[in-house]
């Protein structure tokens, strides 16, 4: 019974939060500088605050954040193609992104 649950849990975290998750990180390449830092607030917010959403007693999502929305995020932001969106701005947001994979992993 309580594999079950365990299993209905994750499954529903992954139908609800790992989208969510997903879409903030996928505007957090945006080439609109706004849309981009706001997009990597929320998900900053989001991960963070990992007692709500992130985690509970009996599973942890740590693995699946990081090899499905930060390692991912962090891989686009190095390619040219989205540089060239927004020269000026995506170092920042390069920074911004990295330091939340650091504090995240510290966490």
């Amino acid at each position: 019974m309580l594999n079950e649950s365990l299993t209905h849990h994750f499954t529903v975290w992954k139908q609800c939060c790992l989208p969510l998750l997903s879409a903030l990180a996928k505007q957090s390449t945006n080439a609109s500088r706004e849309i981009r830092h706001t997009a990597l607030i929320d998900l900053q917010r989001l991960l963070l605050g990992q007692q709500h959403i992130f985690k509970d007693d009996s599973v942890d999502h740590s693995e699946v954040v990081f090899n499905r929305i930060l390692f991912p995020l962090i891989d686009d932001l190095l390619k040219p193609q989205v540089f060239v969106r927004d020269p000026r701005g995506i170092p920042e947001t390069r920074l911004r992104a990295s330091t939340l994979l650091c504090k995240l992993f510290m966490q």
